[in-house]
């Protein structure tokens, strides 16, 4: 017995010891870079999701707006404020600018990909001189509100609307183009969802929910 323990105060820790000291410090730098890892990814999406909120938070003022002063841009009795509703879209008349005659607003996906689609703003002014019953021409002006959308047609659409019956009773509306599906409702439904992963992660999204009422229409 005491020659071995001379030996070992000699010679250091055996070839068992040392591999046994080296896995468990691999287990506590693997803890470790675990730890340090999620904590820097929960930094990342959280900084996403303000990144987020705040690109979100003017964009969803301005349409709640625009949908609240929404109007119907003739004085035809059938005439509604909406004149388009789809899962991806939406057209309405507006007099967000108070000077009398309601602009054309459209809202509407494109260029959808990997990441989500990008939400789109056009505003067309109304030809000069056909109030009361105005009309539209040309392509109007466009900009980009938002990008890394996402929504889809059967599960979660962008836009919805809710129609009320005689006794009260809401049901669900998913599309109208004014014509042969007539756009009357009182309600306007926007479920927005933003993708903030990034293209190589698993999606994470950013959701923001409206239920708007026409004041004028």
């Amino acid at each position: 017995m005491g020659s071995g323990s001379r030996w070992r105060q000699g010679h250091g820790f055996t070839t068992i010891e040392l591999m046994v000291a080296v896995a468990i410090l691999g287990l506590f730098v693997g803890a470790f870079y675990s730890a340090w890892d999620g904590f820097f990814k929960d930094v990342s999406f959280q900084e996403k999701l303000a990144r987020a909120e705040r690109e979100t938070r003017p964009v969803i003022r301005s349409l709640v707006i625009e949908l609240r002063q929404a109007l119907p841009a003739s004085e035809a009795a059938n005439a509604t404020a909406v004149t388009a509703l789809s899962w991806n879209g939406i057209t309405f008349t507006t007099d967000r600018d108070g000077d009398g005659a309601p602009e054309r607003y459209q809202y509407a996906l494109t260029s959808c990909g990997g990441e989500g689609c990008s939400l789109t703003r056009t505003i067309t002014t109304p030809v000069a001189g056909s109030g009361p019953n105005y009309t539209y021409t040309g392509t109007g002006t466009t900009i980009t509100v938002l990008r890394n959308v996402v929504a889809d047609a059967t599960g979660r659409p962008l836009f919805s609307a809710k129609s009320v019956s005689a006794a009260g009773a809401f049901s669900s509306v998913t599309s109208c183009n004014g014509t042969s599906v007539a756009c009357s409702f009182p309600l306007v439904v926007i479920d927005l969802r933003l993708d903030v992963s990034g293209a190589a992660d698993t999606p994470r999204l950013f959701e923001v929910q409206e239920q708007v009422r026409f004041r004028n229409a």
